[in-house]
């Protein structure tokens, strides 16, 4: 029997990608199915509010709604120019705002006071999109840090966004 020889498959230099670039790729295509807050319809991803947990959910749900209020906010307070560019970025928001709205009992509405952000933006468009990806990573990992204490279908909920977040943050970068 003769040996193949077996080539060398190339090495991507670590520079080149980031993890949380291989991250977002690697979860993100197969995570839009779960997107429900970022989608329009019923996919057939279960009501968020199937097996609440009382005793942590709502409390888990109005720290996620207030983030999603607090960058909803933060794109308002964007250069003007920008505006049509982020525009579907704010949309993304308002859904993931009216989902956790539902799974709260519907209390609050997505027009509803949303909490002020802590800093303004920047007026230059470079410096405004670097500081709304950094907004949108602590949003991510704010999500994922909330994940563990909560019921499985919140936690869907909750993972489906944060993945949404952390592929704006690499859009935002990205452009």
């Amino acid at each position: 029997m003769a040996r193949e020889k077996v080539g060398r498959v190339p090495s991507i230099a670590r520079s080149e990608v980031s993890r949380r670039k291989l991250l977002v790729g690697l979860l993100g295509a197969p995570a839009l199915g779960l997107l429900a807050a970022c989608t329009n319809g019923n996919d057939g991803v279960p009501s968020p509010t199937a097996t609440p947990e009382p005793d942590v959910d709502p409390a888990v749900i109005a720290a996620a709604l207030a983030r999603e209020r607090n960058l909803i906010s933060l794109y308002a307070a964007a250069p003007a120019e920008a505006a049509p560019a982020l525009q579907p970025f704010v949309d993304r928001h308002r859904a993931h705002a009216a989902v956790l709205e539902q799974a709260a009992g519907g209390g609050a509405t997505v027009g509803s006071s949303p909490a002020a952000p802590s800093a303004g933006l920047p007026p230059d468009l470079p410096a405004a999109r670097a500081a709304l990806a950094l907004a949108e990573t602590a949003a991510a990992d704010a999500g994922i840090a909330a994940l563990a204490p909560v019921s499985a279908q919140l936690a869907r909920t909750l993972a489906a966004i944060a993945s949404c977040e952390s592929a704006h943050a690499a859009l935002l970068r990205s452009a």
